[in-house]
């Protein structure tokens, strides 16, 4: 499976054009995503901080989910990955202010990324 291949069909899997992004200038992968995402909703959810007031939460949490479905998906983790790791400075630039990738121990077919956002 070539690389592009790898990653439309982690894209498909995954329900967004994510692992296409890296083929794109920051500009238009921002312009993707914000048609991908609908960060505006989750820039207004407040971070939710326990034990603290919500007028101490430095930022807000955001958490998007992606689910593999079979093997051809996960021989496509890497190209995931490697996009994931240009969406980094996508974050950065947009303002978040830390960003992780996180995949499920139980479910390894099941990957969480999140970011925190200040405004």
């Amino acid at each position: 499976m070539s690389c592009e291949s790898a990653q439309r069909a982690a894209a498909t899997r995954f329900g967004a054009e994510i692992a296409g992004v890296i083929r794109f200038s920051p500009d238009e992968a921002r312009d993707i995503l914000m048609e991908v995402l609908d960060l505006a909703q989750a820039r207004a959810a407040q971070r939710v901080i326990p034990g603290e007031s919500d007028q101490t939460a430095v930022g807000k949490l955001l958490r998007l989910q992606a689910q593999a479905d079979d093997a051809a998906a996960r021989d496509a983790t890497i190209a995931c990955f490697q996009a994931m790791g240009e969406m980094r400075i996508f974050r950065h630039r947009e303002g978040a202010v830390s960003k992780d990738l996180f995949r499920d121990l139980v479910d390894p077919n099941r990957y969480l990324e999140t970011f925190v956002v200040v405004s």
